[in-house]
């Protein structure tokens, strides 16, 4: 650019541009950036695959919950023909009365579970539906003649697509709460040889971890350990305390030693009460002042008095 203005002649300089000039710069606003084209998207594919996979997870759970009532519907079909004597398509009638009413019940249960509403009315109608339609089916298969075992079979088509619906339901809700951090971890698992070698130890700490909610065994142990035993499992994240050393006091003069052994120097505010005391009381060499008297020149209490005498006897002496 520098390069340009120093070759930009000079009637550019008064207001005039040449036609090069004006070449030169649209050239260079105008050229094209280099193409940064980027690979795939493999996030979003990766996305878009989870989710299909999702639905057709979904769509294969389906299958176990919608078999079992086509298959109760058509004996009851079949009961609605040989004892009702209705024909088609008046038999269809009955089993969408029964199996579309358990299916109902079902749908209505798993709402109200994932919503978090109570589900007593739901189940107590689910399992209304669900009975009535496996003792028909029981019924109509002894009457016709079926063993016993393929009775129990075909009763219980309706039962076993009700029972799947109620698990269905449960999964989704538990989900629901593991996504909101509502579901308690589960307990750890501790290897074979560690129930066998240290079984004592390890129904403890297995006891500790669900009491505490400590899903990791390796934590789990640990921190028992560290609980109960702290001398074998020291907390190695946390510095060691250092103990600082313990200072004794010096010795107190005697009342007999040497004035230069027992003089000590007195507190500032101390000393500023003992000159009042002193100015108080003028003898207070040949004839000490109470700590009552003291008191009444200082206040405070006892302590100070008794402690202010103290020192008046020391300077005395």
């Amino acid at each position: 650019m520098c390069g340009l203005l120093v070759c930009m002649p000079t009637a550019t300089l008064n207001g005039s541009r040449p036609d090069h000039a004006d070449q030169t710069i649209s050239l260079i606003q105008t050229t094209p950036e280099p193409d940064q084209t980027t690979g795939p998207d493999w996030e979003r594919i990766q996305t878009g695959l989870k989710t299909a996979w999702s639905k057709v997870h979904d769509a294969i759970g389906l299958v176990p919950l919608i078999a079992p009532l086509i298959a109760a519907g058509f004996y009851q079909a079949d009961l609605a023909r040989s004892e009702f004597g209705w024909g088609m398509p008046w038999c269809l009638v009955f089993p969408l009365s029964i199996e579309a009413g358990a299916a109902w019940s079902a749908g209505n249960y798993h709402r109200k579970l994932v919503a978090g509403d109570s589900t007593i009315a739901a189940r107590l109608g689910m399992l209304a539906y669900a009975g009535a339609s496996a003792a028909l089916l029981y019924w109509h298969a002894r009457t016709t003649g079926k063993p016993p075992v393929a009775a129990v079979a075909i009763s219980g088509m309706t039962l076993a697509a009700v029972w799947i619906w109620t698990q269905r339901a449960k999964h989704m809700k538990r989900d629901q709460l593991r996504r909101r951090g509502l579901v308690d971890q589960q307990v750890p698992h501790f290897s074979a040889a560690r129930w066998i070698l240290c079984p004592i130890e390890t129904a403890r700490v297995f006891r500790w971890s669900v009491k505490y909610s400590q899903s990791d065994p390796t934590k789990a142990l640990a921190a028992y350990r560290q609980q109960t035993r702290p001398d074998e499992a020291p907390d190695q994240t946390k510095p060691a305390k250092q103990t600082r050393p313990k200072q004794t006091k010096a010795p107190r003069p005697a009342d007999h030693a040497e004035p230069d052994q027992q003089t000590r120097p007195v507190a500032t505010a101390d000393q500023e009460l003992v000159q009042t005391i002193q100015t108080s009381y003028p003898d207070w060499q040949t004839k000490m002042p109470s700590a009552n008297q003291i008191k009444l020149v200082v206040g405070g209490g006892q302590t100070r008095a008794l402690r202010l005498q103290r020192t008046l006897k020391e300077i005395a002496a």
